[in-house]
């Protein structure tokens, strides 16, 4: 069998069927106990993050897709872990790339969560400048010293600020 376990005892058959039921609760315990910027925030977990980008989305949109989309958008990482996508670029991980879109798939199709090709292309926009936002103000907030990432984008800059005031 080739599977992964998950942090609730579950065993995850990747060429076959998944058990009847499972519950997002299992994803949702591990993308908790999965630390943001490859564990060095040490308190701010992937699912912090993706709770930012879902009620971020609230604010603006009553589309459930979109919404529904952003919080979980980084539901794969309960099992391929988080790491930073420059990193993935860096060493060329094509084949691990291709791996996490065959099991984001299967997750998304079993939760009945929109992938971002059904979102619309004003929607994809919307989703890019919250989940970029949202890295900015984790980033602001656990690294103060890359306040200049923040400062060399305007829009960031402003929409920060202005998320900022609601969040922490």
């Amino acid at each position: 069998m080739r599977g992964i376990g998950l942090k609730k005892s579950v065993l995850l058959d990747f060429s076959g069927d998944w058990p009847e039921n499972l519950s997002i609760d299992t994803f949702l315990l591990s993308l908790s106990q999965e630390i943001r910027f490859s564990g060095q925030t040490k308190n701010w977990s992937v699912l912090s993050h993706s709770i930012l980008c879902g009620r971020t989305a609230k604010r603006f949109t009553v589309s459930k897709n979109f919404i529904k989309y952003c919080y979980a958008h980084d539901l794969g990482e309960a099992i391929f872990r988080d790491i930073p996508t420059p990193f993935k670029v860096l060493v060329g991980l094509d084949s691990w790339n291709q791996a996490e879109k065959i099991v984001v798939d299967k997750l998304f199709t079993y939760y009945n969560i929109p992938r971002i090709e059904e979102l619309t292309k004003q929607e994809v926009e919307n989703f890019k400048i919250i989940d970029e936002c949202a890295c900015n103000i984790e980033a602001q907030h656990f690294f103060p010293s890359s306040l200049e990432l923040i400062e060399r984008f305007p829009l960031i800059q402003s929409f920060a600020i202005f998320n900022m005031l609601d969040i922490f």
